[in-house]
């Protein structure tokens, strides 16, 4: 999703269900942002519209693509991750990036070295990132209060093992923690990417750019109803947060409930997806 200025804020301290959630997220209607299909998948290059790449140059320490490249996050899909990361990344830069130059920050726990940084940047670009998230229940990947271990309230987690404690911790970071780790580091706009999403055609324009000029707050590709069982009580955690942070819920989130009413059985579990592709500012 393409959001925008990730500044530091408040957010409910939550440990989120398997299925990440952008509910408190004010969401535009940005249905054009990804429209522009310019050049076959099969193309080996893309133009590069000199306008469009002066624009990107001023816009440099802005904007972010991010991923979270965490190795076990979901231990029964690890043979696959590592094809699916470069397939993503070649598409991306292929298709928009070798142009625009963004940063691209991949977010893991340790699994990644230094040779795996020099690889991925001779392949993709000095662009590309590593960025460790400190291992342990530490400032970043903390467990929220009550839950003072794995083993005390695994039993109680929807589709546990198979979503485990770091597949839960990476949707807490990518839906709650990102922003002020993002703002930190002087970043304003940025796009979120699964490690297996795939830009499939040319992007011929600076996709933060567009989102800016028509003053566009979030972007998605498609929407989605979340799983009954992993939202329970999500929608009450959200309006006892309005409550406490004396905040309005948006027209858009509230639409999204019978009479306007935050519950769980009012909400209808329609959510934005990333799927290829999701930009925030």
């Amino acid at each position: 999703a393409l959001s925008a200025r990730p500044s530091r804020s408040l957010w409910p301290s939550v440990f989120l269900a398997p299925m990440p959630t952008h509910l408190l997220t004010a969401i535009a209607a940005a249905t054009s942002v990804l429209g522009a299909v310019a050049t076959s998948v099969a193309s080996r290059s893309c133009a590069c519209p000199v306008e469009e790449r002066e624009k990107a140059k001023q816009r440099s320490g802005r904007d972010a693509i991010v991923m979270s490249v965490t190795k076990a996050q979901m231990p029964h899909m690890v043979d696959s991750r590592a094809s699916s990361l470069r397939r993503s990344l070649r598409l991306l830069h292929r298709n928009f990036n070798a142009c625009f130059k963004k940063d691209v920050l991949l977010f893991h726990r340790g699994d990644f070295g230094s040779s795996d940084a020099a690889s991925l940047r001779q392949e993709f670009g000095p662009e590309v990132q590593l960025h460790l998230i400190r291992p342990g229940f530490d400032v970043h990947f903390p467990l929220p209060a009550g839950f003072a271990t794995q083993a005390n309230h695994s039993r109680d987690w929807a589709l546990f093992p198979e979503y485990n404690v770091e597949f839960r911790h990476v949707c807490r970071w990518n839906g709650v923690l990102i922003y002020n780790y993002l703002a930190d580091l002087g970043y304003e706009f940025f796009m979120r990417l699964d490690d297996d999403s795939e830009m499939l055609s040319c992007i011929n324009y600076d996709l933060f750019d567009f989102m800016q000029r028509r003053r566009f707050a979030y972007g998605f590709r498609l929407y989605e109803h979340d799983w009954e069982e992993t939202v329970q009580g999500f929608p009450e955690l959200a309006r006892r947060f309005f409550e406490e942070a004396d905040m309005r819920p948006t027209d858009q989130l509230l639409q999204q409930f019978s009479g306007g009413n935050l519950s769980s059985r009012t909400w209808n579990r329609v959510t934005p997806r990333p799927k290829a592709s999701s930009v925030i500012f």
